[in-house]
């Protein structure tokens, strides 16, 4: 039984009414289900989408020539000298 629940049972039969629905208010406000299975893949469709965008950029890097690839890295420094 996770603490909190046995934070509540201990307490609850001593609190008055009030007290035991803001007590209730305030597990089920900070009550979190773990869903293992569907974080993983939510990582795992960022990655994807991650990738694709990244793949792309290597892709048109790679076709260019090695003076375009100095010219684009020229003007990657200038924009961040910019800044």
């Amino acid at each position: 039984m996770p603490k909190q629940l046995k934070d509540l049972f201990n307490d609850f039969l001593e609190m008055s009414p009030e007290e035991q629905i803001e007590k209730v208010r305030q597990v089920r406000h900070t009550r979190t289900i773990e869903r293992p299975k569907a974080a993983i893949k939510r990582q795992k469709k960022q990655l994807k989408k991650d990738d694709k965008g990244k793949s792309a950029i290597k892709a048109l890097i790679k076709k260019m020539s090695p003076e375009e690839k100095q010219e684009f890295l020229n003007n990657l420094a200038k924009k961040e000298l910019k800044t």
